[in-house]
């Protein structure tokens, strides 16, 4: 099974990207037969909004992108984490996927995301 890191939007509106985070994987799982790496989920367990917290969670975000097959980029604006994951991911060489809004979209109102 193909291991693909979720890259997509977290900070801002905290409850709406975690939201769409779910639906990425839920894509990723169910239509591609891709093990999902959702580096989100660090957000339920440490504070984004602290500087050190979210440095901490980035960090680790990383190591797990390591351990991907392909990093896949949600969307078309890239968060400031999105654009460091990015960079991350060529530096490892790894195979980037792009999903621009219109697919976006379909993909988050198929599996309850949020889009606006």
């Amino acid at each position: 099974m193909l291991n693909v890191y979720i890259c997509a939007p977290l900070s801002g509106d905290l409850k709406k990207n975690l939201q769409n985070a779910i639906a990425f994987a839920k894509y990723a799982l169910k239509e591609c037969g891709a093990a999902p790496v959702v580096p989100h989920f660090y957000a339920q367990v440490l504070n984004d909004d602290d500087p050190k917290e979210r440095q901490l969670a980035m960090d680790a975000d990383l190591s797990l992108l390591f351990l991907c097959d392909e990093v896949w980029v949600f969307g078309n604006a890239y968060s400031q984490g999105m654009k460091e994951e990015i960079k991350r991911a060529l530096i490892y060489k790894k195979t980037i996927k792009n999903f621009g809004a219109k697919k976006v979209r379909k993909i988050l109102r198929k599996y309850g995301g949020n889009y606006d």
